[in-house]
């Protein structure tokens, strides 16, 4: 069991997008608070677990492969860890998410196909 860490997480072009405050984290879930800064790169992405967010402050739209979608403060949320999504935000968003056991590698949908995000660079654009 781990109580209470912080994490500045970057997009590929080194920008900070993501500050994770991890609160609980024990095998079977975390419970964490997600200050999201700036909107994901253009490609969709999916997690290595599945998560329930609930959107605190702010919101985004959530474009998903089936189209688009506004969520706001007070919007809860479900994904499975095979979600792929991309957020687009307009101004900083704060959510309180809880995160399930890891059950996968995440990764990036590009023209190429879906790839790991430790391969994932910046020559793999969606536009």
């Amino acid at each position: 069991m781990k109580l209470y860490k912080k994490k500045v997480i970057q997009r590929i072009d080194n920008k900070p997008y993501l500050i994770r405050y991890s609160l609980f984290t024990c095998r079977w879930f975390a419970v964490k608070v997600h200050n999201i800064i700036l909107s994901d790169f253009e490609c969709q992405h999916d997690h290595p677990w599945a998560f329930v967010t609930i959107l605190l402050k702010g919101g985004y739209v959530e474009y998903t492969q089936t189209g688009s979608k506004v969520y706001g403060r007070g919007s809860v949320l479900y994904r499975p860890a095979e979600s792929l999504h991309r957020l687009e935000i307009h101004q900083p968003v704060w959510s309180l998410v809880i995160t399930f056991k890891k059950v996968r590698q995440w990764g990036f949908l590009t023209p190429r196909g879906w790839i790991k995000w430790f391969d994932y660079s910046s020559t793999d654009s969606c536009k």
